[in-house]
């Protein structure tokens, strides 16, 4: 677990930290929904136009939600990362996470959930072990305002090759 100082550092965190890894391993896809949240459309949009990445954006049906079967199927060699929101902050929309998470199996690609709105209220999906790196926002769990967390599991033996987004430490 990597203490933040909330979801949006988290989400950038697991977006922008795999920059690197996606470099050195010519993967540069990404799938998402164009019902994220800024903290993860923003990241994603910059890794677009600075680096090359190219984007598959999946779309809700008319309840807001997405269909796992499109996201999965939206998966190529190449996709580094799939980032999914749990719960909609704006609809409440629950998104099939955990639908996902046992269709990549056999992927590669590492899963990303932002959790900020579900985590606390709707763990079971969460548990699934296919779901890599988790963001969390600590005042949605009554904890002051600027706590959140990275949750970056070890599935198989790998874990999320992130990069620091940010290097040193102040001293006193």
């Amino acid at each position: 677990m990597v203490f933040t100082s909330g979801a949006t550092e988290s989400n950038n965190l697991a977006i922008l930290g795999m920059v690197s890894y996606a470099a050195e391993s010519h993967k540069r896809h990404i799938v998402t929904t164009t019902i994220e949240h800024k903290a993860v459309l923003e990241p994603v949009r910059r890794l677009a136009a600075k680096h090359g990445f190219e984007i598959t954006w999946i779309s809700p049906d008319a309840r807001g939600c997405i269909r796992a079967s499109d996201v999965l199927e939206a998966i190529r060699p190449d996709t580094v990362l799939i980032s999914v929101m749990q719960v909609n902050n704006e609809t409440g929309a629950i998104q099939p996470v955990d639908e996902i998470a046992d269709g990549l199996q056999d992927k590669s690609a590492y899963f990303h959930v932002d959790a900020a709105q579900g985590f606390g209220k709707c763990l079971e999906p969460l548990r699934n072990r296919r779901i890599d790196l988790i963001s969390v926002s600590g005042h949605k769990l009554f904890a002051p305002k600027g706590i959140g967390a990275m949750i970056a599991r070890t599935c198989d033996g790998r874990r999320a090759p992130l990069t620091p987004l940010m290097y040193g430490a102040a001293r006193s």
